[in-house]
């Protein structure tokens, strides 16, 4: 048998990891166990509560929710801004941009807006449908405010 200083730092080190490794696998018993031959009763758990308006009730399904997204359309120059994250999206050169603050050149002739309720963030899908739908000047034209009733005579 060797009796070399490695051979029993070797066998004091393994002998010792050993006994760590056994020393942590203590099983305690829990505190609530139930008497011997009797079941746990059954509790749930409760359900977290819901944003009230924020999707379906926890009950029912949510085939064909969507999440909306509120822009203003502004006709006159092709303009998106999203309402929420207060976003304009606008065309330059070939690419959609999204910046905070528009360009000189465009916020000058901004005129009218439309009002749409996407169910995308990426409202520029949409421009070719929004711009042959909502055309520039037209849109003024078809909802002019309403006249004031003429004053009761009596």
């Amino acid at each position: 048998m060797r009796e070399t200083p490695k051979f029993w730092i070797g066998c004091f080190v393994f002998s010792s990891f050993f006994l760590f490794l056994i020393s942590g696998c203590v099983v305690l018993e829990p505190a609530n166990k139930p008497p011997p031959g009797k079941r746990p009763a059954y509790v749930p758990s409760p359900r977290p509560k819901r944003p009230v308006g924020h999707g379906p009730p926890p009950h029912a399904k949510a085939h064909g929710y969507r999440a909306k997204h509120r822009y203003r359309y502004y006709p006159a120059v092709g303009v998106y801004f999203d309402v929420n994250r207060r976003i304009f999206f606008y065309l330059a050169g070939a690419t959609w941009k999204a910046a905070a603050d528009l360009p000189g050149r465009l916020k000058v002739r901004l005129g009218d807006f439309v009002s749409l309720e996407l169910a995308t963030d990426r409202p520029y899908d949409y421009y070719d449908r929004h711009r042959k739908k909502y055309p520039p000047g037209r849109y003024k034209k078809r909802h002019k405010e309403k006249k004031r009733p003429k004053k009761w005579k009596y």
